[in-house]
């Protein structure tokens, strides 16, 4: 990247994270008692006014809301990958992570029956970007459906394998998952190979090993805690690539004998410092303490890295934990959950 576009774009980030929302946010967010409140407090004061900006409050739904926050989201990639004249880097990755968020969201609502909802929030404005047609998906009646529907993408064959037999047969949400997730960051980790050397390299893979051990080690606890797996059952699940934490380290969770000691371990880990929860906690925190430790090292790079690209990579994980913030925040007053109950979920 040339020093003009990456000044530019470091300082474009840097401008863009002293907007994000502070503690002081979250707490007067956590005292509304409307989605509409929500809503007119985001369009009034925070950065996500521009895409609030022609909406009424008190029309808002949560389901609308939502899909308006991650608008900004992808406006904000788009801003962004201006800056990324070489090969729209920066796009391309974020698309092919929705494309298979979409593709997981079909296969979860196929499970449960309720395909009908995906068109409600099918995002529109990523259509013409996106290699899967989400018109197709959302016409998808059945898993062959959906198959149909990428055929002529690179998801189709890893799709394939799991197609389930029989007609009442359940969809392996969580294998489909971790295959997808698998072929995504076996591509990243090769792109960051082939084009970057030195501390940029580095600093890059450490991200994506980072995302790829939080979310195995969330796949591991929930399957301990709610099915109590067994060892090859997690391990299939898993994301197959070796990241941070060390072939020992997952040995002793998949050995472990419930979700509490799944937590001791991790807790023992560099890159759980500063952890203090209980040995019983329930999974959606897991989840959230698990997302401090995102927030926390992405945090460090942002301040500390001089090199654009890891800087661009570092704070986009933390955009997507605000956005995790948001949506917790909309849904715990759309289903009346106490304020301090979604307040253990907030990462800041």
């Amino acid at each position: 990247m040339g020093s003009k576009s990456g000044n530019a774009m470091m300082a474009k980030v840097l401008c863009l994270y002293g907007r994000r929302l502070r503690e002081s946010d979250y707490s007067i967010l956590l005292q509304k008692h409307s989605v509409a409140d929500i809503a007119g407090y985001l369009k009034d004061n925070t950065v996500y006014a521009a895409e609030l900006g022609e909406v009424k409050e008190e029309l808002v739904h949560r389901g609308m809301l939502e899909a308006l926050i991650n608008r900004f989201v992808w406006d904000t990639y788009l801003r962004l990958s201006k800056y990324d004249y070489d090969e729209k880097t920066i796009l391309e990755i974020f698309i092919t992570r929705n494309e298979i968020r979409q593709i997981l969201l079909a296969v979860r609502l196929l499970n449960s029956g309720e395909m009908g909802k995906f068109i409600i929030t099918l995002p529109a404005y990523l259509a013409g970007h996106m290699s899967v047609d989400l018109f197709k998906i959302a016409a998808a009646g059945d898993y062959d459906g959906l198959l149909n529907a990428v055929e002529k993408t690179p998801y189709y064959r890893i799709m394939g394998r799991f197609r389930p037999i029989g007609g009442n047969a359940k969809i392996d949400i969580t294998a489909i998952e971790a295959s997808l997730l698998t072929y995504y960051y076996t591509n990243a980790l090769a792109y960051v190979e082939k084009k970057y050397d030195g501390d940029t390299k580095l600093a890059l893979k450490s991200i994506i090993f980072y995302e790829i051990d939080l979310h195995n080690v969330n796949v591991i606890y929930r399957l301990k805690r709610y099915f109590g797996s067994a060892s090859k059952t997690i391990a299939a699940n898993l994301i197959g690539i070796r990241a941070k934490l060390s072939k020992k380290t997952y040995d002793a969770m998949l050995r472990a004998g419930d979700y509490k000691e799944v937590l001791g371990i991790f807790k023992e880990q560099s890159m759980a410092m500063g952890i203090t929860t209980d040995t019983d906690c329930p999974a959606e925190q897991f989840s959230s303490m698990l997302q401090s430790v995102s927030h926390r090292f992405s945090k460090k790079t942002l301040r500390f890295s001089t090199q654009p690209v890891v800087v661009i990579f570092a704070y986009t994980a933390l955009l997507e934990i605000e956005v995790v913030n948001l949506i917790n925040i909309i849904e715990g007053v759309r289903y009346g959950i106490d304020p301090d109950q979604v307040r253990d979920l907030i990462v800041i």
